[in-house]
């Protein structure tokens, strides 16, 4: 007997037997195996509980789970362990981590590709305002913020006729007046600033000399320091003429990556016996120091 005479006739007794029965059972003469049921305007078929010892392209029934080859057999309308359906929305039951296009992912989304968003991005329920960008807070979330409250920066001047700075040696700028400080992070005892966020910063120095004695080329210099270390810092050297009815001012500019556990200085210096000293008494502002945050 071929294979189609073996199906044919499987059936044929099951149409046989459903014309004479309501119910069509096979069973291994104990147990209900598989139950054909006639439900009046449909049929069901029943399957026995249980895992069979081998479930290699078999169909079976665990706990009222329909499984297939091992697997449990998923209906979008239900879900699965995994996902669950509610009305128009679905929603995630595992634990750990989802991955898309990533098999190790290591955040509750974990995305290896691009994301393309064509509305709104939401932030703790919000979408901002315009104008505002989104900053971040290290460890917490990040926060939207406006524009023109990030600036970050100081200026200050030598306060007039305070500091009297000695030739020969390096010396520190200190003693300020302060213009302006957003951010809280100079100290105008000292002169010293620590950045209140880390990121490239611009600084501009001045020192300026005094009128008077006639001085032929002396050389200085300005050097800005990261934690007192020269090395880290930059530095400028430029020969200064001055005469008894003009001065000359000595200016540098520098950019410079920091933390935020940095402390920039800023430090000059000028021959001893030159004749030159720092204005401060009669010229406000003459000499100033003064940074910000580019990026």
């Amino acid at each position: 007997m071929n294979q189609f005479s073996i199906i044919l006739t499987i059936v044929l007794t099951f149409i046989s037997s459903t014309l004479l029965s309501q119910e069509v059972i096979v069973n291994d003469g104990t147990n209900s195996l598989i139950k054909i049921v006639d439900e009046g305007t449909f049929g069901s078929i029943q399957l026995k509980n249980g895992t069979p010892s081998t479930t290699t392209r078999k169909i079976y029934s665990v706990g009222g789970t329909l499984y297939y080859n091992g697997n449990p057999v998923h209906n979008s309308s239900v879900g699965d362990n995994d996902w669950t359906i509610n009305n128009n929305d679905m929603y995630s039951n595992v634990s750990g981590f989802v991955g898309v296009n990533n098999s190790t992912p290591a955040y509750t989304l974990d995305v290896g590709g691009d994301i393309n968003l064509t509305g709104r991005l939401y932030l703790n329920g919000s979408y901002g305002t315009p104008g505002q960008v989104l900053t971040t807070n290290g460890s917490s979330a990040p926060t939207w913020e406006d524009a023109t409250d990030n600036t970050i920066g100081f200026y200050a001047y030598q306060a007039t006729g305070t500091v009297e700075y000695p030739g020969g040696v390096e010396n520190q700028l200190q003693d300020f007046t302060e213009n302006f400080d957003e951010g809280n992070g100079f100290n105008s005892t000292n002169g010293g600033y620590q950045p209140p966020s880390a990121g490239l910063y611009h600084f501009d120095v001045k020192v300026s000399y005094k009128a008077g004695p006639t001085v032929n080329g002396a050389a200085t210099y300005i050097q800005i320091k990261v934690n007192g270390n020269a090395g880290t810092g930059l530095k400028f050297i430029k020969r200064v003429w001055t005469s008894s009815s003009l001065g000359e001012a000595v200016m540098f500019s520098a950019n410079l990556n920091v933390s935020t556990t940095d402390i920039i200085t800023f430090h000059f210096f000028f021959p001893s016996g030159s004749g030159l000293q720092v204005e401060g008494s009669s010229i406000p502002e003459a000499t100033t120091i003064s940074g910000f945050k580019a990026k």
